[in-house]
């Protein structure tokens, strides 16, 4: 009978080496990522954030802050994913364009499997019933004339 649990406790350990703890993002209902793109007076243009890698959420809600603007700039953001195959980017959803000028409302835009988009919560203003993908991104598109610029962030929550 010794042998046998000491047996049973050498495999055991052996097993425990080799299982890799999950990670943080893993381990929480929701994770905010905190700000993915940070907009500095951007005049008329493109910002993409990094590439994201999700490793076992369901979803995302990511959210545009104006907190100033000149002129009268247009933005809109996407939550977009990586075709593998390709590299190519592509959006799953995109927001309504944010015109007006100074600090805004905030505006959400979400992914996630299941959601109702015919009946979409107070403050979101577009969602995708899809889960997220792996490889994905948040990209801001300005459109500005000369002396005309948004000043913002948009940061993201990763969802169950």
């Amino acid at each position: 009978m010794r042998r046998f649990l000491l047996g049973s406790v050498v495999a055991l350990v052996a097993w425990a080496g080799f299982y890799v703890l999950p990670t943080a993002a893993q381990q929480q209902d929701n994770l905010s990522l905190g700000a993915l793109i940070t907009l500095s007076a951007q005049s008329g243009g493109t910002v993409n954030s990094p590439a994201q890698l999700n490793t076992g959420n369901s979803g995302a809600s990511c959210t545009f802050n104006q907190s100033g603007s000149s002129g009268s700039p247009s933005t809109v953001f996407s939550i977009q994913f990586q075709d593998t195959a390709s590299g190519l980017w592509q959006s799953l959803v995109t927001s309504g364009a944010v015109t007006s000028t100074g600090p805004t409302t905030p505006v959400t835009v979400q992914v996630y499997p299941g959601i109702e988009v015919s009946s979409l919560p107070s403050g979101v203003s577009a969602a995708q019933s899809f889960k997220l993908p792996r490889n994905w991104r948040v990209q801001a598109v300005v459109t500005a004339s000369t002396n005309n610029y948004t000043t913002g962030t948009i940061g993201c929550d990763l969802l169950k």
